[in-house]
């Protein structure tokens, strides 16, 4: 990704209820761009990325200048035009490599990174996480939120300070593990299809094409690319803002979120994965053999009915996030052999569309067993999950024992 952000390509992401209203919406859109060629492209991404519905025909055109843009726009070719299925968006998780050298880019996430490294004295290695932190970052706050990110020698340091496990300044000082074969690639985008399972892996490139990419599979990323715009009169459906008022909102069960809800989750969409700092817990253990988990099923269930703000889930829509309360339980987590009940329990929330809430039952080989509870402290609380794990053993039937 050598190209500056100075003469980056742009993206312009449109979206209509079928193929046949998006093919009219991208020839109007092309007309227009050719009609007014003094249009600045950031000013027309930035129009349709505020003031659009999403929808789940979808279309991407990348291009530097309005004539290139405009030509994108009326390209027939398939790969171009692919439909996602409202709920069906990839998963995405980022993969870091051990970087041996690449070229900074201008981005401010990167910038800022490479500033610190130098004001700290690291060499090559710590330049090299600065980067790779810098462009993971950098596609976070386009909204690529990771359900897991991953690394490989200065890319594990990246990686460990993204998830908040380092300090960042701490992995630029860090001496990275050593590798067989480092390789010259900061970052990959992996998408799994929650349908068929399959993966695809794609590289960070100049950022626009990826952006585009997965704007047409279905994720609603930030197509501005970080640039500032104005809005501007561009052509109508589907590019005017929908009504989206309390009405239309709470028609399809939303809320807006809270001043706290709002403060903590742009934080942690902002540093992936730091959902974990805002993940309050509890756990107990009992002597005894474990309840069958069909009992802690359905009484975790039964605690969610009782509470619905244990069923909250966050979504975005038009381009605005929202609170919505899932009419499903969430399902207790099954233990992972390598871990602690604890352990899971503390993992990292996915923060869009995913429950907030994870109940995890690990029955021990001496005979005890861990029932954990937790959920994110801007829906539950921070002193409700104590509180509730009692409620929930009193459910499974097993209280919480009377002091003597």
């Amino acid at each position: 990704m050598t190209t500056p952000m100075t003469d980056a390509p742009r993206v312009l992401a449109l979206s209509a209820r079928d193929g046949r209203a998006l093919a009219e919406a991208r020839h109007r859109l092309a007309d227009h761009l050719e009609r007014e060629g003094a249009l600045d492209p950031d000013d027309v991404a930035a129009t349709l990325h505020l003031g659009r519905e999403r929808f789940a025909a979808r279309h991407a055109a990348v291009g530097r200048t309005t004539a290139e843009l405009a030509a994108a726009l009326r390209a027939e070719t398939p790969a171009e035009t692919p439909s996602a299925t409202p709920g069906t968006a990839p998963a995405v998780e980022l993969h870091l490599g051990a970087l041996a050298e690449a070229a900074a880019p201008e981005l401010p996430q990167v910038t800022e990174a490479l500033a610190l490294a130098d004001s700290l004295g690291a060499g090559p290695a710590g330049r090299a996480v600065a980067l790779q932190y810098g462009l993971a970052a950098w596609l976070i706050a386009r909204g690529v939120v990771p359900r897991e990110i991953h690394g490989t020698g200065t890319g594990a340091l990246a990686a460990d300070a993204l998830l908040g496990r380092t300090a960042l300044a701490d992995a630029l000082r860090a001496q990275p593990p050593a590798v067989e074969a480092p390789d010259r690639t900061p970052l990959t985008v992996e998408l799994t299809d929650p349908v068929t399972g399959a993966t695809e892996r794609l590289p960070l490139g100049d950022g626009a094409h990826l952006l585009a990419h997965l704007w047409r599979s279905g994720l609603d990323v930030d197509t501005t690319l970080g640039r500032p715009g104005r809005r501007v009169r561009l052509p109508g459906y589907p590019f005017r803002r929908s009504a989206d008022g309390p009405t239309s909102s709470a028609a399809r069960g939303l809320r807006p979120l809270t001043p706290h809800e709002q403060r903590w989750l742009f934080h942690d969409l902002v540093r992936s994965s730091s959902s974990a700092e805002h993940n309050t817990r509890a756990s107990a253990v009992r002597p005894g053999p474990a309840p069958r988990p069909s009992t802690v099923a359905e009484a975790f269930s039964t605690l969610q009915q009782r509470h619905p703000e244990l069923r909250t889930a966050f979504t975005q829509q038009g381009g605005r996030w929202f609170a919505r309360t899932a009419p499903t339980p969430a399902a207790v987590t099954a233990p992972d052999p390598s871990r602690t009940a604890e352990a899971v329990a503390a993992a990292p929330f996915e923060l869009r569309d995913a429950p907030l809430v994870r109940c995890v039952l690990d029955p021990a080989p001496d005979g005890s067993w861990t029932l954990a509870l937790a959920a994110y402290e801007p829906v539950a609380g921070p002193e409700a999950v104590e509180a509730l794990l009692t409620e929930l053993l009193d459910l499974c039937g097993a209280p919480t024992p009377v002091a003597a």
